[in-house]
């Protein structure tokens, strides 16, 4: 059988039009390594992690915390009051609609069942 061929990225001519460049499959495909030199290469490039204790683990996180809540914008009080004056607004607003449809549906079901 003949050689596969695929066809590369295109290449400019001379004249600045597009030619395919047929390039062999063999050309492409890399040998694949033995698996024993794979396994080999992962074993060696693990490195042994040190032992940490309890105590210098619970350091670590409460660094950590301070650190992440120093970068925290907290909001002003005049952030804190208008947002909550919107969300108090937003729930008026929801309940007062399921209200008046659940009191539709209702009216409309009792007309039904008479």
């Amino acid at each position: 059988m003949g050689e596969l061929k695929k066809l590369d990225r295109p290449e400019r001519t001379e004249k600045g039009d597009l030619q395919a460049k047929a390039v062999s499959t063999k050309e492409t495909v890399k040998k694949a390594e033995p698996a024993k030199d794979v396994a080999k290469k992962t074993e060696s490039a693990k490195k042994p992690v040190p032992a940490s204790s309890d105590k210098a683990k619970s350091k670590n996180f409460a660094k950590g915390v301070v650190s992440e809540v120093k970068k925290v914008h907290w909001p002003t009080k005049d952030e804190v009051v208008t947002y909550t004056g919107v969300v108090l607004a937003s729930v008026v607003v929801v309940a007062a609609l399921i209200f008046v449809i659940d009191s539709a549906l209702g009216l409309a079901l009792k007309q039904v069942i008479k």
